[in-house]
């Protein structure tokens, strides 16, 4: 997982990179997490792109953006009920917006 680039990514969809005190876990009814320091939200961990459920928001945000449109073409057609897409293809697509987006 690349830090920088999740990191950046997050605050590019408009969402807050978390800080929290791995020394300092809440437990809940429901499992265990953090509070972030910034927008005091419960937490489990920052977004990871190289996962699917956090891809597929990525990937949803990019859809929304029309300068990021031309990155997507291969995908557009079939979003809802597409083919999964490889790890290697979601790491390219990641990193392909990752350098767009911070040129």
């Amino acid at each position: 997982m690349s830090d920088e680039r999740d990191r950046f990514l997050t605050e590019s969809m408009g969402e807050c990179w978390h800080e929290y005190d791995l020394n300092a876990p809440v437990l809940t009814c429901k499992g265990g997490g953090f509070v972030c320091r910034k927008c005091r939200e419960f937490l489990v961990s920052n977004n990871d792109f190289s996962t699917e459920e956090d891809f597929e928001r990525l990937l949803r945000w990019a859809h929304t953006r029309a300068d990021l449109r031309s990155l997507l073409p291969r995908l557009s057609n079939d979003l809802p009920g597409r083919k999964p897409l490889s790890h290697r293809e979601r790491m390219r697509l990641v990193q392909a917006l990752y350098e767009f987006l911070s040129r």
